[in-house]
């Protein structure tokens, strides 16, 4: 009787832990979402932290432990003060609420790694991302579908928490419809694709992909027609074949099947491919494409070179799409030492993973948005994964 009421325990267990999964799988997908000042992502880290700190405590944090925690905070703690008492044109609440948020961030990613990696749900995480990501790519194709028909439900009911401007979801005013799913961009759309796509490709403890799914999930790349998001889908398959180089050329099926779903997608969208892609790319070396441009170099202009060291404290650079840069000019060198630290660490672990963070903080920025913190503890788990003691469903 009593080996029953423990069965029956541990598998009450295993559907909590697998509904929680799947509610921090969300995040991301509501992260551009907002009610006035309130973020939809944002909300949902705090009730994911509060469930684990609740239901998991003594599983997922022990602060003593925590000193990339600790550093980070205190650091933090130290350049909000700086700039109360050297810095007149800086407001003490802006630099207390960015604290504030980034704490909650921090401890988020210390108590979801702690429990996902220590009961050994790392399998179960990234089925269950691939599934949510393969749900948003269906919702995207059905409101890409909605919009070419001369739909109205986008704009008035599905994106009434977000952006729901024509340009959005259109290619420079043109007529060509890029899927961005539930997401305030096709770009960021794209981002949130190849993160699941390269965790899936790239993760620690090699495990075969579902080809299926990961060849779905790179359709709804290429759907979002995004110059950035294509380019880092072919910067992931030139990793991938490179690092399972001699495994792929022995697979003719992955072969014929990577051959017959490109071959399709240029056939069925070869003029949108043309406009969004190469176009692009010749707008690019022309020097002519601002966008592109602002990511990689303007982003840069914002930097304090008389204030270097501390920047000009939390909260005052304007949105930029560059997450190192945006990080230096409001921190400065010191706080983006804790930055550059996770880098190297990374590297040192899995250098695949650790290179697409890097790509990946160049092409969306909000170091404080939802999305840049579920991806960081989707590299940190599976950079720094064991094999599990206990696998989950």
């Amino acid at each position: 009787m009593k080996i029953m009421e423990v069965l029956s325990m541990e598998k009450t267990g295993k559907k909590n832990y697998k509904y929680l999964m799947i509610f921090i799988a969300m995040i991301p997908t509501l992260s551009d979402w907002n009610y006035k000042v309130i973020n939809f992502g944002d909300v949902m880290i705090v009730i994911a932290l509060f469930i684990l700190l609740l239901l998991y405590k003594e599983k997922v944090f022990n602060f003593s432990k925590s000193y990339l925690l600790k550093t980070i905070m205190i650091l933090s703690l130290l350049n909000v003060l700086f700039h109360y008492f050297f810095n007149d044109g800086y407001y003490l609440n802006k630099g207390l609420v960015y604290l504030s948020k980034l704490s909650v961030f921090l401890l988020f990613i210390s108590c979801a790694f702690a429990f996902i990696t220590d009961v050994g749900l790392n399998d179960e995480f990234v089925r269950i991302n691939t599934k949510i990501a393969s749900i948003i790519c269906l919702i995207g194709i059905i409101i890409s579908i909605l919009l070419v028909c001369g739909s109205d439900i986008p704009q008035n009911y599905i994106w009434h928490f977000t952006r729901s401007d024509i340009k959005s979801y259109t290619y420079v005013g043109k007529n060509i419809i890029r899927m961005r799913s539930l997401f305030s961009e096709p770009s960021y759309l794209g981002i949130y694709l190849n993160l699941v796509i390269s965790v899936s490709l790239f993760r620690k403890n090699s495990r075969k992909p579902n080809l299926f799914s990961i060849s779905f999930l790179c359709c709804g790349v290429i759907l979002t027609f995004s110059f950035s998001a294509i380019l880092t889908l072919l910067i992931i398959f030139l990793l991938f074949l490179f690092k399972n180089r001699k495994k792929i050329l022995e697979n003719k099926k992955m072969i014929f099947l990577a051959i017959l779903i490109c071959s399709l997608l240029v056939v069925v969208f070869s003029d949108q491919i043309y406009q969004t892609i190469f176009l692009r790319m010749k707008i690019f070396l022309s020097g002519s494409d601002t966008s592109t441009n602002n990511r990689l170099i303007g982003s840069w202009q914002y930097i304090n070179p008389k204030n270097i060291l501390f920047g000009n404290g939390f909260g005052s650079t304007p949105a930029i799409w560059n997450n190192i840069a945006y990080v230096i000019s409001d921190l400065g060198l010191i706080g983006f030492i804790p930055l550059l630290g996770i880098f190297y660490k990374l590297i040192c672990k899995n250098k695949y993973l650790a290179f697409m963070l890097i790509t990946f903080s160049f092409q969306r920025g909000g170091y404080m948005n939802s999305y840049y913190w579920f991806s960081l503890l989707m590299i940190f788990i599976y950079s720094f994964e064991k094999t599990p003691f206990i696998k989950g469903n």
